[in-house]
């Protein structure tokens, strides 16, 4: 008995010593990850999206196909938005610290408001373009976050507005965007409710092609203790469902 029990106590060290080894490995990777400073960050993303060549300048480009249904009221008729069009990714730049790059956009937009029986009356149409400029930065405890600013928008309200801001997670083959901001999200009779923005995108690199993964949701304000509404997501309280927008993927040549 006090053999076996033995050999049953060695085996669980083992197996705890092994998990030990597993998770600083992991630990390890993770860290390995990290750009060392910023100009390996702006030859990083050069990697990832492309570097500027005056001779042979290329962008990624994604379609954009998407047909969004959403009910941020739960007593009024839901929304439809269909989206056509497209999205640039431009190439890397260092601004002063900080790496960057910018996204174009132009969208062809149409917003239904849908009946019981299912008929569709349009509330608002939509030529939309926007450039965004995504900014990665390292901090002096050698964390990553980024932001999310338009530099132009067909709405002029939206000029100059950060949107998102985030971590980063550096990936042997491309980047993780995780961040929250805030948003007008379409309503019944083709109205706008504000809302918060969490969204979590996924870049990486294979070749001459460029796959991105997208999930965005949207969420109530939280409140702080005095009832004033924070621009961040009150996750207990989401709004509609999961959706994509960027997914898919784009080859360079």
């Amino acid at each position: 008995m006090k053999d076996f029990l033995r050999r049953c106590t060695t085996a669980i060290a083992e197996m705890a010593f092994a998990g030990v080894l597993a998770a600083s490995s992991q630990v390890l990777a993770s860290n390995d990850a990290l750009p060392k400073d910023i100009d390996e960050g702006v030859a990083r993303l050069e990697k990832l999206v492309g570097k500027f060549v005056p001779t042979d300048a290329r962008q990624f480009r994604i379609k954009i196909a998407s047909e969004l249904k959403n009910q941020p009221e739960a007593n009024k008729s839901p929304a439809l938005i269909v989206s056509n069009g497209e999205v640039i990714f431009g190439t890397p730049y260092r601004i002063g610290g900080a790496v960057a790059f910018d996204m174009i956009e132009s969208i062809k937009r149409t917003i239904y408001e849908l009946g019981e029986n299912g008929q569709k009356k349009i509330t608002r149409r939509q030529q939309r373009y926007m450039a965004a400029r995504w900014t990665l930065r390292v901090d002096e405890m050698g964390s990553w976050d980024f932001d999310c600013v338009f530099l132009t928008h067909s709405t002029p309200s939206m000029v100059g507005k950060p949107y998102l801001k985030g971590t980063v997670k550096w990936l042997s083959d491309g980047i993780e965007l995780v961040g929250v901001g805030t948003d007008g999200i379409y309503a019944a009779e083709g109205k706008l409710i504000r809302a918060a923005v969490y969204a979590k995108i996924k870049l990486t690199r294979e070749g001459d092609e460029l796959s991105v993964n997208d999930t965005w949701r949207n969420y109530s304000l939280e409140p702080d203790p005095d009832g004033n509404l924070l621009p961040i997501p009150d996750f207990k309280r989401p709004i509609g469902a999961t959706s994509q927008w960027l997914t898919g993927k784009a080859n360079i040549k």
